[in-house]
């Protein structure tokens, strides 16, 4: 008997999910609107575009405010990257089970022209042309966010060296700060739940077309395309856990953790292996090697 869900099973168990991160989002919009600086909205949500100047007038709120307010969103947006990786597992897990199913997710694939330019030994590389874009996007007050990744790329984390805390002084908490980044998140957190059902077909795809590794190397095994770092664990980050005091919240982000890394788990999806801990000897205990005899 399959395991594999019934589609419109599937689409039941989805959709609540989905109603209550709407409603998540909407209640942070409030959340941020109250407690910006009066007359510093440059636009509505809806209507904002991360490609959209604020005409060097960008929204302000007090640093405490927006210090709690960047906890909320990486919150919503792991909410977000669980659903999206539990929606693919689950059309990879139905088509395994159904031929026909798979053909249509394949069909879906958009099928895209390349259209790359010759190579042109006078125009500038491709380097500085996008450090020019991004100083005339600060002159002009655009926020440039970078895409937003589901996945881990290449199962190694985003921090780095230089990411690592040094001494500073603590900033004053009611100082007024500029929120054009946080604002640009905020608003693109409905586009993404708009478009996560694409974004899941997508690395389905992404999943079905991996060819199976010819001989498996234990010192570098081949990660999913739906690996994701935070799902090698079946409980999600604590800090993000606590991060809210609602509690229909905390049982949806535990729900929508647990329920990705066991369909991606059931698939073999979710990652590399951990190698096992190395185990002491007992050397002492053990008795002494038996004598060696030789011939003469």
């Amino acid at each position: 008997m399959s395991n594999a869900p019934d589609p419109q099973t599937a689409e039941t168990l989805l959709a609540p999910f989905a109603e209550r991160l709407s409603g998540f989002i909407a209640g942070l919009h409030t959340l941020f609107d109250t407690h910006l600086v009066p007359d510093r909205h440059p636009s509505s949500f809806s209507a904002f575009h991360p490609h959209h100047s604020f005409h060097g007038d960008p929204p302000q709120m007090e640093h405490r405010c927006a210090q709690a307010l960047h906890t909320h969103v990486r919150r919503l947006e792991y909410m977000l990257r669980a659903f999206i990786l539990w929606m693919a597992g689950m059309l990879v897990e139905q088509a395994q089970s159904d031929a026909l199913f798979a053909q249509r997710l394949a069909s879906h694939a958009p099928h895209r022209q390349s259209h790359t330019p010759l190579p042109d030994e006078d125009s500038p590389p491709d380097w500085l042309v996008k450090k020019d874009q991004i100083q005339k996007d600060e002159a002009l007050g655009r926020v440039s966010l970078p895409s937003f990744s589901i996945t881990t790329p290449n199962g190694l984390s985003r921090s780095s060296k230089s990411s690592r805390s040094r001494p500073a002084l603590r900033p004053d908490p009611l100082a007024l700060i500029d929120v054009p980044e946080l604002y640009a998140r905020l608003a693109r957190l409905p586009r993404i739940l708009a478009r996560a059902d694409d974004m899941a077909e997508r690395l389905a795809r992404k999943a079905l077309a991996r060819p199976e590794p010819a001989s498996p190397a234990p010192d570098a095994p081949a990660l999913s395309p739906l690996y994701f770092q935070p799902l090698s664990e079946w409980l999600p980050p604590e800090a993000l856990y606590y991060s809210t005091e609602d509690e229909a919240e905390q049982a949806d982000i535990n729900a929508l953790h647990y329920r990705a890394y066991a369909v991606l788990e059931r698939l073999g999806l979710r990652g590399a292996e951990k190698a096992a801990p190395a185990l002491p000897g007992f050397r002492a205990f053990k008795p002494p090697d038996p004598p060696v005899i030789r011939s003469l």
